[in-house]
């Protein structure tokens, strides 16, 4: 499944309960320009850089409404 994942052409990411990502594919990393190794273990607001602790929070929060996983 992993295999099918990394070669899809749109970004695809997996995070644990603590935001940090434990999966990238290679769409990923290219659309931000990290190596793999750079962003899994990292949590999701390094990609919003400059970014206050509140917007990325809200960030967060918006994007799991979002997909539906809290409201």
């Amino acid at each position: 499944m992993r295999l099918g994942m990394d070669t899809a052409l749109s970004p695809i990411a997996m995070v644990n309960p603590q935001m940090a990502f434990t999966f990238v594919n290679e769409a990923m990393v290219t659309l931000f320009g990290y190596d793999k190794g750079d962003l899994e273990g990292e949590h999701v607001g390094m990609l919003m850089e400059g970014a206050t602790a509140e917007q990325t929070a809200s960030f967060i929060a918006d994007l799991l409404q979002w997909l539906g996983l809290f409201i």
